[in-house]
C-alpha cells in the first residue's frame, strides 16, 4: 500500500507540473496573440467585414511586345474593396481601361514577361495605370489588385 501512495504521489506532482507549465504555455500564447493585435481584432465587434467585388473583362487582350515578334494574350479580372462605385466606374469606363492596358502590355519585353517576378511587375504596372485612368475619368481610384485569369506569349 505505501508503494502504491508513492506512486500516486510522484503521479500527483507530475501532474501538477505539467499542468500548471500548460496553464504557463497558454497564457503565453494568449498573450502574444494579444500583444500582435491578432486576438484583439477577432474580438472587436466593430468591425466592418471587406467586401471585394471582382470585374472580369469579357475579351481578352491582345497585344504586340516591345522589340519582338512576339505577342501576348491575356485575360484579366480586377478587384475593388469596400467601393461599388469603383466596381460601376470600372465598367462605365472599360474601353478606357483596355486601352491602357494594350498601350502598357505592348511596351512590356517579352523575356520579362515569361518569368513570374515580370508577371507580378506588369500586375502593379496595370492596377497604376488602371487606377490612374479611374481617378481621371471618376475623381478617385478604386482597383485594388489586377488578375491574369490567362497569359500567353507567343
Amino acid at each position: 500500500m505505501t508503494g502504491q501512495k508513492k506512486k500516486r504521489g510522484k503521479l500527483g506532482a507530475l501532474l501538477a507540473y505539467g499542468g500548471g507549465g500548460l496553464l504557463l504555455a497558454g497564457a503565453g500564447a494568449a498573450g502574444g496573440f494579444y500583444a500582435s493585435g491578432s486576438l484583439v481584432g477577432a474580438l472587436k465587434t466593430d468591425a466592418k467585414p471587406v467586401a471585394i467585388t471582382y470585374f472580369a473583362f469579357q475579351q481578352p487582350f491582345t497585344s504586340n511586345l516591345r522589340d519582338s515578334g512576339s505577342f501576348a494574350q491575356l485575360s484579366l479580372s480586377v478587384a475593388t474593396t469596400d467601393n461599388p462605385r469603383a466596381a460601376e466606374a470600372v465598367k462605365t469606363n472599360e474601353a478606357a481601361l483596355r486601352s491602357v492596358v494594350l498601350m502598357t502590355v505592348a511596351d512590356q519585353d517579352a523575356g520579362a514577361l515569361g518569368t513570374t517576378a515580370g508577371k507580378q511587375q506588369l500586375q502593379v504596372k496595370l492596377r497604376n495605370v488602371m487606377d490612374a485612368v479611374l481617378k481621371a475619368k471618376d475623381g478617385r481610384p478604386g482597383i485594388d489588385s489586377v488578375y491574369f485569369t490567362s497569359f500567353v506569349i507567343q
